[in-house]
């Protein structure tokens, strides 16, 4: 069973139970939010592991997102599969903004146990 630090949605920073403790999650929660992790992991920003991440600097920033969507969407899915408990993922991205160079979408996971958890990107 996988076991995370919660971090808040919003902010994506750590929270804290009532007690003042480090808030930690376990389950499918745990494997969404490690997931959500992946995908928005630039490569070279992981301290101690520079080589994790998705190289989105190498080919999508700066480009026009519908000329890459097939390259965004696999490097996603790959992302997220390579999670433990993970066994699937399908990614659906919506382009939104000026000339459309927003971004968004979610994911949705099937974790080994068969249970599905959507994940927003």
């Amino acid at each position: 069973m996988s076991h995370t630090l919660t971090l808040d949605p919003a902010t994506w920073d750590l929270t804290l139970t009532g007690s003042g403790r480090i808030a930690t999650s376990a389950g499918a929660y745990a494997v969404a939010q490690n997931a959500a992790n992946a995908c928005r992991l630039f490569t070279g920003d992981a301290y101690f592991n520079r080589r994790a991440g998705i190289p989105h600097f190498d080919v999508a920033l700066g480009q026009r997102y519908r000329q890459l969507d097939t390259v965004i969407r696999e490097r996603l899915k790959r992302a997220a599969e390579a999670v433990e408990g993970v066994e699937k993922a399908s990614v659906s991205l919506i382009y939104s903004g000026d000339k459309n160079r927003l971004l968004g979408g979610d994911i949705v996971l099937t974790l080994d146990n068969g249970e599905t958890v959507k994940v927003e990107i």
